[in-house]
C-alpha cells in the first residue's frame, strides 16, 4: 500500500495520512495530502517550502516583514481609509497583497521545518 501511495496510484485516507505524519515526524504530509486531495485547497493554499532551515526561514520572514512595514503597510492603510480600492489604487493594493501572501507562506513554511 505504501508503494502505491508513493507512486500516486492510490491516495491514502485522511486518518492514515495523520498517522503517517505522527510516526514519521513529517508534519507537512497532511498539508500536502490536502492540497493533492482537494482542488479547492490546491487553489487557495500556498505552495510551501519545507526545505529551508530555521535560520534561513526566520531571516527571510523578518526581511519580508521589514519590507512590508516600510513599503506596503502605509499604502495599504491609505487605500483602506476610505473602505474601497479605487482604479488608481488597484496595482498598489495587488502588490501589498502579494507581499502579505509571501509573509503568510514563509510563516506557514516555518511550521513544517524539520
Amino acid at each position: 500500500a505504501v508503494r502505491q501511495y508513493e507512486a500516486g496510484v492510490i491516495m491514502p485516507g485522511d486518518d492514515i495520512v495523520l498517522q503517517m505524519a505522527e510516526i514519521s515526524g513529517q508534519l507537512i504530509l497532511p498539508y500536502r495530502h490536502l492540497v493533492r486531495k482537494s482542488r479547492v485547497a490546491a487553489a487557495i493554499l500556498p505552495e510551501l517550502d519545507d526545505e529551508l532551515g530555521l535560520s534561513e526561514s526566520v531571516l527571510s520572514l523578518l526581511i519580508q516583514i521589514d519590507d512590508f512595514r516600510e513599503d506596503g503597510l502605509k499604502e495599504l492603510m491609505r487605500i483602506a481609509a476610505d473602505g474601497k480600492v479605487s482604479q488608481d489604487e488597484e496595482e498598489i493594493y495587488r502588490e501589498a497583497m502579494e507581499q502579505l501572501l509571501r509573509l503568510v507562506k514563509l510563516a506557514m513554511s516555518m511550521s513544517y521545518i524539520k
